[in-house]
């Protein structure tokens, strides 16, 4: 309160009169707004960053600034330096998406489903996600199109899903880990993209067996469910660590990975550090 701000909290800042379309609000360390907050207008939020004990950071508040749950409602959003506990809704019914939503070094922790996006032009960089990140499904799959976005230097602890409706992505330079005991992909749903220098592994260690045309057994390993494949989606996969099997259509890259033999992993003091 000695520090003279202009709001207690989002959702009122975000309501009033005061704030237009294109202003920016800065939320303190320590602030923890409970319910989820709707964006109707064009805004900038940013706050302190995430994890700044854990990696050392000589900061006088070390405190993060919370939001439960955000639904973004309004085109030109830009989120950084929060955390989110609750999930991110960017699809706006009334015009079937939220277009040129950018998130920034964001700790998103939610469990189950932590993103829904629809939109074009949407950048997502730099965050800690932990939770799946969805794009289509549930017979709405008009409003979870996603056309032309960025999706780099992230770390996934979950899954990035769709329903081939995200096109012309360009998915780089992230580590995504998950495990699916089933023939779901970790990584699925992209078309016309460009997916390269990522780790994407699942750590499954499940499996099942099928009686081939030949009568002999074949086993399946879910382990190899981490990148989708398929030609008519027409990708540019080059430059990934990935734990699926030997596949020509993946350009240079290192198969058959797990994250013992690739990350820090078991061996790290700090969450950022176990992807490594």
């Amino acid at each position: 309160p000695e520090a003279g701000a202009n709001f207690t909290m989002v959702a009122t800042a975000i309501q009033s009169n005061l704030v237009f379309s294109g202003d920016t609000l800065y939320i303190e360390p320590g602030h923890i707004e409970t319910g989820s907050i709707q964006i109707t207008k064009r805004l900038t939020i940013i706050g302190p960053g995430f994890n700044i004990v854990e990696n050392n950071y000589n900061l006088m508040n070390a405190d993060d600034a919370t939001l439960q749950g955000i639904d973004i409602i309004s085109d030109s959003v830009h989120l950084s330096g929060l955390k989110i506990t609750g999930k991110i809704y960017c699809n706006n019914y009334s015009s079937n998406h939220t277009n040129y939503l950018s998130i920034d070094n964001c700790y998103i922790t939610v469990s189950g489903r932590a993103m829904w996006l629809g939109g074009t032009g949407i950048q997502i960089k730099g965050c800690y996600i932990y939770g799946y990140i969805n794009c289509g499904g549930e017979g709405r799959e008009e409003y979870y199109t996603t056309t032309a976005c960025t999706f780099e230097n992230n770390i996934v602890y979950g899954q990035i899903r769709g329903t081939e409706r995200m096109i012309n992505w360009i998915v780089r330079n992230n580590t995504i880990v998950s495990s699916r005991d089933d023939e779901n992909y970790v990584v699925s749903g992209l078309s016309q993209s460009t997916i390269s220098n990522n780790i994407i592994i699942n750590t499954s260690t499940g499996y099942r067996t099928q009686t081939n045309e030949n009568q002999s057994i074949d086993t399946i390993f879910y382990k190899h469910y981490a990148l989708e494949d398929k030609t008519s989606l027409n990708n540019d996969v080059h430059n990934n660590i990935i734990s699926n099997n030997t596949n020509p259509n993946f350009f240079n890259s290192v198969f058959n990975a797990s994250v013992e033999d690739v990350l820090i992993w078991n061996g790290a003091n700090t969450l950022e550090e176990k992807y490594k």
